[in-house]
């Protein structure tokens, strides 16, 4: 299990942020906590974190795909320009 406290947030306050919010895609998402598709979420949010990111409803539509290519498929809006990636 991620543990956004020592993940590289600057207070107590963003880890519990971004922690409600694992739990949120998690729950939404229905992906088990401990799962490569929780870590890959996890990971997606400390990316958007570390790149300054804070606006909630930004993670919500970026992580949400990671469940599906945690399982080898790629979601439909998974695109950059015309390239799928």
């Amino acid at each position: 299990m991620v543990d956004f406290a020592n993940a590289g947030c600057t207070g107590p306050g963003e880890a519990a942020r971004l922690r409600e919010l694992f739990d949120t895609v998690c729950e939404q998402e229905h992906i088990a906590h401990r799962s490569a598709a929780a870590d890959e979420v996890a990971r997606r949010m400390m990316i958007l974190y570390r790149a300054g990111v804070r606006d909630r409803t930004v993670y919500l539509e970026i992580v949400r795909p990671a469940k599906h290519r945690a399982n080898g498929e790629k979601p439909d809006n998974c695109v950059r320009g015309s390239v799928p990636h």
